[in-house]
């Protein structure tokens, strides 16, 4: 085989580079006789940029295509089916001179080709020299098998026989490629070939190898799927699919129009009509989508890949609506499904699509910025997929009809776009626990329908935009856990909706606005700050206040009388790691709703009031680390709801109070480091639900009670800096210690042989 001398060099049919698409049917060789008849068809150019091109060098082995290799419902050539080629430059040994750049062969008449194939019955011998150029390619199979073949100038290929002249014949398809309408901001994409003569690129990785009858369907229904994704009507106007797309047969492109030619076929037949094309596009997108995230591991896969319409599988949900003779997808909710992979780009396809819900899964990979083309979107929920990393895509300010963007617990960084104000619509914006750094942008202050703003958990620095004080929609404001600073802004006075503010774990400083009490807070959270001064008179005119955390700043002064008003809502109260002073009021028995008191690592005095432990819904209480001074009455286990009692390291003295009722809900007692004196009560060991006690460095005597034996639940015991004696034999009864603490003291005896070594 080698290019036709007798072709003028001056046809441009062909430029320099272009890759010839060779076919063979079965050649005769009749041992090194001419073949009177032309054995080659030549389909046309391919692409110059095709990345499956093999390079021509002297005495290689040319590797047949995906097309030769599956040409056979085996799906497999033999070992001997290869091809030798000699490749020498300039004039060389052989009887022809080297072509120009466009000397090419071309095709023979259909006659000639038509009469080859009815004597190739008779031609079928294996008998073939060492450099020939085919050998046989399967027996008992006639077919016609494509062949990359890179011919350049200078190069000529050398054969067994001389190639007769053929006369030129058009090729079967048309290699212009019109422009497609540019989407705005985007780059102009190249239309695909009109041509159904698909060369299929490498042989996939899977197991299954399509046989001919598959490759059949394969290129029509390509050809279907990208005319349809050229029609304005049905992609919405975004860029035509690129045909190189399917190029490569492990993608899941590749894969879902596989599936559709092998599998779906008890579906597609009943696919006709005008908009067959469209029918086909969007079940493959669909298919794409399963194989893109690795459907065949999700958790819940129900109806997937079933010969059912597409807009019946688990999660797809269809509008009523028919469009341009499509009923289209409209929402995609597969949260908790252990998806992974990657999203798609060719998500944006789906340019009805009202709803995407991927959350908390593993999906890895960056957010498609074509997502932005979705302008019908309204929820774009992807939360919990830790893996997934990337930016913000800027192109996000296009989805004016957004209302929620739902990406937490993610593992996104950059800033966040200042291309966001365009969001008019938004209501939720919920971009906590990521690895975002830089300001808040304060074009954030123009969403002004934003109900649920929450940056928390990030690397976010600055102070807080007045801007934010136009959110007058706004609930809920998350900022905690960031490296902010600076003043509350005055402009927050504005915020006159807003039920839960989130400052904490930051560098606020300055004092703790008073205007805050006149807002309809429920959560207000100003923990881990530098906040100074004392605590606002005003938040206790708040009648809604639930929940208020000022812990761990550098407040002053007392506890105000005007919090324990807050009668009927406050359920929750942290005031510890500061530097308070004073007592704690009895008017805290006023708090009927609380739950959690937390006032330790203060420098408070005097004695609690016992009215503490009468508060009917009191659970935690924790008083450690001040400079409390009293004895302690059988009140203190009063309380019928209590299971947190932590009041050590204080200067608490008096024998320990008698518990005085048959149970408790006791879960830990710790009385550690403070001036008790006497023995422990016996009953104590009617604590049954205790997993904690801690009565350490005190002046405690005596032995060890033997109704500790009941405390079945006890995990961590510590007595150590006392002046017990006796033997330690009451804890060998219990099965769940992982920790016990006895030294300082006078214990004697042995250790029981069944303690675990690690309590010894």
């Amino acid at each position: 085989l080698r290019p036709d001398s007798s072709v003028s060099s001056s046809d441009s049919s062909y430029s320099d580079g272009e890759d010839i698409i060779f076919g063979k049917t079965q050649p005769r060789m009749n041992n090194g006789d001419s073949d009177d008849e032309e054995n080659v068809l030549i389909f046309g150019p391919t692409n110059k940029n095709n990345n499956r091109r093999n390079s021509v060098e002297q005495g290689s082995i040319l590797r047949p295509p995906a097309s030769a290799r599956y040409a056979t419902d085996s799906g497999l050539l033999s070992n001997a089916s290869t091809a030798m080629i000699n490749n020498t430059t300039g004039n060389g040994n052989n009887s022809n001179s080297a072509p120009s750049r466009n000397n090419y062969s071309r095709v023979p008449s259909i006659n000639r080709m038509q009469s080859f194939s009815r004597r190739q019955n008779q031609q079928r011998q294996n008998s073939f020299r060492g450099g020939s150029f085919f050998e046989e390619v399967t027996r008992g199979r006639a077919g016609t098998v494509g062949l990359y073949v890179n011919l350049r100038s200078g190069t000529t290929i050398s054969s067994p026989t001389p190639s007769p002249t053929v006369s030129p014949r058009p090729t079967p398809f048309n290699m212009d490629f019109p422009a497609q309408p540019s989407y705005p901001s985007e780059p102009t994409y190249p239309s695909p070939t009109d041509s159904i003569y698909w060369n299929p690129p490498s042989p996939p990785q899977q197991s299954f190898i399509p046989t001919q009858t598959i490759w059949a369907k394969l290129g029509p229904m390509r050809k279907e799927i990208l005319e349809s994704f050229r029609v304005k009507e049905f992609t919405n106007n975004a860029p035509a699919l690129t045909a190189d797309l399917f190029d490569d047969q492990d993608s899941p492109y590749f894969r879902a129009l596989l599936w559709m030619a092998n599998q779906d076929t008890a579906y597609l037949q009943n696919v006709k009509g005008g908009t067959r094309g469209n029918l086909i596009a969007h079940r493959w997108l669909v298919v794409t989508l399963y194989y893109a995230l690795n459907g065949e591991e999700w958790k819940s896969n129900y109806q997937w890949l079933t010969n059912t319409d597409e807009c019946d599988w688990e999660g797809i949900v269809c509008n009523d609506v028919y469009y341009n003779g499509t009923e289209r997808v409209v929402e995609i909710s597969l949260p908790n499904r252990e998806l992974s992979g990657q999203v798609p780009a060719e998500i944006s396809y789906f340019t009805f699509l009202k709803k995407i819900d991927l959350s908390n899964n593993m999906i890895s990979g960056t957010i498609p910025p074509t997502i932005g083309r979705l302008s019908m979107l309204t929820t774009l929920q992807m939360n919990n997929n830790e893996d997934l990393h990337g930016f913000i895509p800027s192109e996000f300010g296009r989805l004016a009809k957004l209302e929620n963007l739902i990406l937490n617990s993610c593992s996104i960084s950059g800033s966040i776009p200042s291309q966001i104000s365009y969001m008019k619509s938004l209501e939720v914006l919920n971009l906590n626990s990521n690895h975002l750094t830089g300001k808040l942008p304060k074009q954030v202050g123009d969403l002004v329908l934003l109900q649920n703003l929450k940056l928390g958990d990030n690397r976010l620095d600055g102070t807080i935009p007045d801007s934010f004080g136009n959110l007058g929609n706004l609930l809920h404001l998350e900022l905690w856990s960031n490296s902010l600073d600076g003043f509350i802004p005055q402009t927050f006075s504005g915020l006159t909706s807003l039920n839960k503010l989130y400052l904490d774990d930051n560098s606020f400083y300055g004092s703790i606005p008073a205007f805050l009490g006149a807002l309809p807070l429920i959560d207000l959270n100003l923990e881990r700050n530098g906040f100074q001064g004392k605590i606002p008179d005003s938040l206790g005119e708040s009648r809604s206040l639930a929940r208020l955390w000022i812990s761990n700043n550098l407040l002053r002064g007392t506890i105000p009388l005007q919090l324990f008003r807050l009668s009927t809502n406050l359920r929750a109260l942290y005031v510890d790691g500061n530097r308070l002073t004073g007592t704690l009021a009895a008017e805290v028995s006023r708090l009927t709703s609380l739950e959690d008191l937390r006032i330790h690592d203060n420098v408070l005095t005097g004695c609690i009031p016992e009215s503490v432990f009468s508060l009917p819904n009191l659970k935690i209480f924790y008083a450690d680390h001040n400079e409390f001074s009293c004895s302690l009455s059988s009140s203190v286990f009063s309380s019928d709801s209590l299971e947190d009692l932590q009041i050590q390291n204080n200067d608490f003295h008096g024998t320990l109070p008698v518990f005085e009722k048959e149970e408790s809900p006791l879960i830990v007692l710790d009385f550690g480091s403070n001036g008790f004196e006497g023995t422990l009560p016996s009953s104590y060991g009617s604590f049954g639900n205790l997993k904690k006690m801690d009565f350490s460095n005190s002046k405690l005597t005596g032995t060890m009670p033997t109704e500790f034996r009941n405390l079945r639940n006890l995990q961590k015991c510590y007595l150590q800096g006392n002046g017990f004696n006796g033997s330690i034999e009451v804890f060998e009864s219990l099965k769940r210690l992982t920790i016990l603490s006895l030294f300082a003291n006078d214990f004697s005896g042995q250790i029981p042989d069944s303690f675990p070594e690690y309590l010894i």
